[in-house]
């Protein structure tokens, strides 16, 4: 007998709540949301999202990640490749994830200039432009 059934047959014996189904779907359709997120997209209360979540954890069915922006928050994403026996999943190539890299901002910061140059811009960005 095997200590950890794959996802399937543990689906089989013990069916996704309703509230998992739809957390699914939305994750499956819009990307990788925050629990806040997920809250904000579908009709169900708190509670039963984290219950939800806490369903698809255990079979394996989501990838967490931290967020950059605020570290108390997860972002959870629907894991689209099957997992294994060995808990590995068969992830698809990084280019071919949707939504990999949506948590990087590019903040656009003034380049500096040859010495001896005037640059304004980038005077007033460090605080040494006085009028």
């Amino acid at each position: 007998m095997r200590s950890h059934p794959v996802p399937r047959q543990v689906m089989i014996m013990n069916p996704l709540p309703r509230s998992s189904k739809a957390i699914l779907d939305i994750l499956g359709t819009c990307g990788a949301m925050t629990h806040k997120d997920l809250v904000g997209k579908c009709d169900y209360s708190p509670r039963t999202i984290r219950y939800a979540l806490k369903q698809l954890r255990e079979r394996k069915l989501l990838i967490e990640k931290m967020n950059i922006h605020d570290m108390r928050q997860i972002i959870y994403q629907y894991r689209m490749a099957p997992v294994q026996e060995n808990g590995n999943a068969n992830l698809p190539a990084p280019s071919s994830r949707p939504n990999r890299d949506f948590w990087r901002v590019q903040i656009p910061i003034p380049r500096k200039t040859a010495p001896g140059t005037k640059n304004l811009e980038y005077k007033q960005h460090c605080g040494k432009y006085r009028n």
